[in-house]
């Protein structure tokens, strides 16, 4: 199988349980061909927007787990989350903002986080668009998947118009955290099936 890298919260309360998600599929999907990483901010502090990503899993045959450099082989980038609130700043990319909210201290590491989107999920924010638009160029990753409530509803479709690669969501709520529910839909994924409640949205 060929690499995968999975990209987890680094807070929340399911944050240990998207981790082994992660290294499940990997494990039993990718055949150890992958690593999973933590998205935290960098240096640990919410006053910048640039994150983070911290490999929590090993990297396969002892090659490197920087991000970046796993990025240039891996074909595969999936995110595991609530899509919410409950998984903290970064990845809570349907958290509303407005104009009132972002003036607040408490709220601005949310409008800076590179997956935000304008609260209605129909458009990114300008660090959601170059993020995923550097996972879209990576030069050998043709899909992503974004494992987590609702994510193939609007969300999807803005991060397919921006990576230009396809993007597979849910269309409904879903055990994000729970690996037997994960394991056989990625594989099924992977392995060129349909499967029911996901839908794969296109570049447009």
């Amino acid at each position: 199988m060929m690499p995968a890298a999975v990209i987890v919260p680094g807070d929340g309360p399911d944050q240990k349980n998207f981790e082994r998600v992660g290294e499940d599929l990997v494990k039993n999907v990718y055949g150890g061909n992958g690593i999973v990483y933590k998205c935290v901010f960098a240096n640990q502090s919410r006053d910048f927007h640039y994150i983070d990503m911290l490999p929590v899993s090993a990297a396969p045959n002892g090659g490197s787990g920087s991000f970046l450099e796993f990025l240039f082989v891996a074909t595969c980038v999936l995110t595991v989350s609530h899509v919410g609130e409950l998984d903290g700043p970064i990845m809570s990319y349907l958290t509303p903002i407005d104009k009132a909210s972002r003036e607040t201290e408490n709220a601005d590491w949310r409008y800076r986080q590179p997956w935000h989107t304008n609260g209605t999920g129909r458009q990114l924010c300008p660090y959601g668009d170059l993020f995923w638009k550097f996972i879209g160029r990576a030069p050998r990753t043709t899909k992503i998947i974004l494992l987590g409530c609702e994510s193939g509803n609007r969300y999807a479709q803005c991060v397919a118009n921006s990576a230009t690669i396809p993007v597979w969501g849910f269309d409904h709520s879903c055990a994000a955290a729970d690996i037997a529910t994960m394991r056989p839909i990625v594989s099924g994924i992977e392995g060129g099936k349909s499967q029911n409640g996901i839908s794969v949205s296109w570049p447009s």
